[in-house]
């Protein structure tokens, strides 16, 4: 699962890397060296843009050195919270179609696809979800 780690919804991204262990994080912006230092057990790779990785604190880059990818990510990210993640999985392993969830969480059919997609290579030790 890739994790975006945003100040906006930063209480809830170190949550979910707590929970789901064994994550990649996108960093989009510069965070605090205590954020990485709370998260790094949890994550396999972190993804930063190169201008990020300028701007992070000498200590930041010492804490996650060696998990580090410095590159820019294409694409838009799925604007899905983790509460819809879940409800998501939960729907889909009570029985529901995909087309059924999309139209009850009035999302395209396409996300719902892509998250269970992902949810079943996490389920398999794989890695990727874009949550923002």
């Amino acid at each position: 699962m890739l994790v975006v780690l945003e100040k906006e919804s930063l209480k809830e991204a170190v949550e979910l890397i707590k929970n789901l262990k064994k994550v990649a994080v996108h960093v989009p912006r510069p965070l605090p060296a205590e954020i990485f230092k709370e998260v790094d057990p949890y994550v396999e790779k972190y993804y930063l843009p190169p201008s990020t990785w300028r701007r992070l604190s000498k200590k930041a880059k010492e804490i996650i050195k060696g998990k580090t990818e410095i590159s820019s990510r294409r694409g838009r990210f799925a604007e899905v919270d983790v509460e819809t993640v879940a409800q998501i999985i939960a729907m889909y392993r009570a029985g529901a179609s995909i087309r059924e969830i999309a139209r009850a969480l009035n999302m395209p059919k396409s996300t719902v696809h892509y998250i269970l997609t992902k949810e079943r290579k996490i389920r398999d030790g794989g890695v990727k979800i874009l949550i923002q």
